[in-house]
């Protein structure tokens, strides 16, 4: 560049060169300038969405991240290690497990908590082994259930904001055709909305099994409760679910985070059971301020209900 500025005034001094030939030279060399600061730039602007993408939170949630085994949310250097500061449920559950019948649909419910984030988000999926990645059954969205499904798997359609320190994300689950034993995979992240990945604490669910059975028989489904109530309820809650005489009946109440804290077992005399919960644990603590699941479990039906202790 400086020894083309020095011959071009050394010949405009001797009036030795073309006017026109001189403003086409100048005109190529600006547009050498333009051109080569505009791919400096271009460069630097790349380079800049290689570092930020990786550091940088998606808005919109992503899948294939749900199998224990797999790198969860610290895939592609997006987050750091697994935090059990962030707990994972499936509301529905009991003990871990599910059963349904082949083609029957179950609408399910996911839990992600942390108690000092203010959102969540979340990757689900239903594969044939516990840390495998082969889809089986269809899962779907439903209404204000918080996610899409982008392939085969669900994810959150934005960070969904925590109520009481958690958010719930719905959805629906159709058993194949065959049956067998399935596995509820999902890793949620706790978020704190600063727009990055610092500070944000995810973990994964421990898989859910899912038990498929053949349709021999409509009692082989989940069912809600016929009533639960107060809700919420400041002491005692009254449980009601239809059961068949003669028959051993289970009670459990379940935690947010998958644990029994009460379960009673007895027979039933008539075609509905009436429990009333105290409100208190098996050791007979006071049960914390919260939601419950309640499961009642009769003649190879398993009865759902949600039980809110407001102290």
């Amino acid at each position: 560049m400086t020894g083309y500025v020095l011959k071009y005034l050394r010949v405009t001094d001797q009036h030795s060169i073309h006017p026109c030939r001189t403003n086409h030279t100048l005109n190529t060399r600006k547009r050498e300038i333009v051109l080569k600061t505009f791919n400096t730039m271009l460069m630097a602007v790349v380079a800049l969405l290689l570092c930020t993408t990786s550091g940088t939170a998606e808005p919109t949630g992503v899948t294939g991240r749900t199998a224990t085994t797999s790198s969860g949310c610290s895939g592609s250097e997006c987050h750091g290690a697994a935090s059990t500061l962030t707990t994972l449920s499936v509301l529905e559950s009991v003990d871990g497990k599910l059963t349904t019948t082949t083609n029957a649909t179950l609408t399910l419910t996911l839990r992600v908590a942390n108690g000092t984030k203010s959102a969540g988000g979340c990757n689900i999926a239903v594969k044939s082994t516990r840390n495998g990645f082969s889809r089986a059954g269809q899962l779907g969205t439903v209404t204000d259930g918080g996610l899409y499904l982008p392939g085969t798997e669900l994810t959150h359609i934005s960070p969904r904001a925590f109520v009481d320190g958690a958010a719930e994300f719905r959805f629906t689950w159709t058993a194949p055709a065959k049956a067998g034993t399935y596995y509820l995979q999902a890793s949620g992240n706790a978020v704190n909305l600063n727009g990055s990945a610092s500070g944000d604490q995810w973990n994964f669910l421990e898989p859910i099994e899912i038990v498929v059975t053949e349709a021999s028989s409509v009692d082989e489904v989940h069912s809600p409760l016929t009533s639960l109530y107060p809700v919420p309820a400041h002491g005692t809650v009254t449980i009601e679910a239809a059961t068949v005489p003669g028959t051993e009946v289970t009670l459990m109440i379940i935690d947010q985070i998958g644990k029994v804290v009460y379960s009673w077992q007895g027979l039933s005399n008539t075609d509905q059971l009436t429990f009333v919960w105290s409100g208190r644990t098996t050791s007979g603590d006071v049960a914390p301020s919260g939601v419950y699941s309640v499961a009642v479990l009769n003649d190879r039906r398993t009865m759902i209900g949600r039980a809110v202790i407001a102290h």
